[in-house]
């Protein structure tokens, strides 16, 4: 009984852990292909969802995250320790449009699995935003902007629900040295999309409607850049998040104009994403 309970606990783990980033085409149409049936001796995973067959392209890799204790990221493995998944499918519509198998277990040291094939976030700016995000993050809740300064400095800044500066360095099976290839500034240009959540810890989060994004040098000169509102549908915004270290209250509007540049973090809250963190805005 406690083993096949704790069998129970794991696929419920891992099927609400699981994360697949959509953005712009990848995998190719699987219209043409039969459902592959689950086999019986070999567990499998399978991500299921509605979509419209111009977004059946839109998957740029498959990503598989494993959570620490109470579904924390950046705790340990828990009591059901490490997982051992092995092999992971994607369907869409019904139809068996990916499957790739996976070799490596995940646990507090390496959290995710990822299949991206050739995709690299980092290779250039339009590259970079089709791994954002196609729906705004949720806004902050109160309690998240009132008890931010212990929470903050106690966890965040201390890697429970951290940030990282390169979320390869928690993938098992990542290339050789992946950091190195993380743009070491990052300028956004776009729409403030919801009034600013000012927090306790002295930081203001920001979730911009993204217009243009730009890898930069230090002194924020552009030297690669993308405009989204001349290359992409504008039906499929990106989002970006940005958290501001404020030092006066001077905050942009919803709807406002707003260019940023600063650090590129991932914030391990979650799903994970992407943010820029900055001491100065443009507005």
């Amino acid at each position: 009984m406690r083993k096949t309970f704790v069998s129970m606990s794991k696929a419920w783990l891992v099927l609400c852990c699981l994360v697949v980033a959509v953005s712009a085409q990848q995998i190719p149409s699987c219209q043409n292909k039969a459902v592959t049936p689950l086999l019986n001796d070999k567990p499998t995973i399978y991500i299921t969802f509605e979509t419209a067959d111009e977004t059946q392209k839109a998957i740029v890799w498959l990503r598989l995250h494993k959570k620490g204790l109470f579904g924390v990221t950046g705790t340990r493995d828990g009591f059901t320790g490490a997982w051992h998944p092995e092999r992971i499918a994607l369907l869409v519509n019904g139809v068996e449009c990916a499957n790739e198998e996976v070799t490596s277990p995940l646990n507090s040291r390496y959290w995710f699995w990822r299949k991206a094939n050739s995709f690299s976030p980092y290779r250039d700016p339009a590259s970079f935003v089709r791994s954002l995000r196609l729906k705004p993050n949720d806004a902050l809740r109160w309690p998240d902007k009132v008890t931010g300064f212990f929470t903050t400095s106690l966890f965040k800044r201390r890697g429970i629900s951290g940030w990282l500066e390169c979320p390869e360095e928690k993938q098992n099976g990542a290339p050789n040295k992946p950091c190195m290839a993380v743009p070491r500034r990052v300028c956004a240009t776009g729409e403030v999309f919801r009034p600013t959540a000012v927090s306790t810890d002295g930081l203001a989060t920001i979730d911009l409607k993204l217009h243009s994004l730009e890898f930069c040098s230090d002194d924020a000169s552009g030297q690669q850049n993308v405009d989204l509102q001349a290359t992409q549908n504008s039906a499929r915004p990106s989002y970006l998040r940005i958290e501001y270290e404020f030092k006066k209250e001077n905050f942009p509007k919803k709807g406002q104009r707003l260019r940023v540049c600063g650090r590129l973090r991932w914030d391990t809250d979650r799903e994970g994403w992407w943010e820029i963190h900055t001491t100065q805005l443009e507005f």
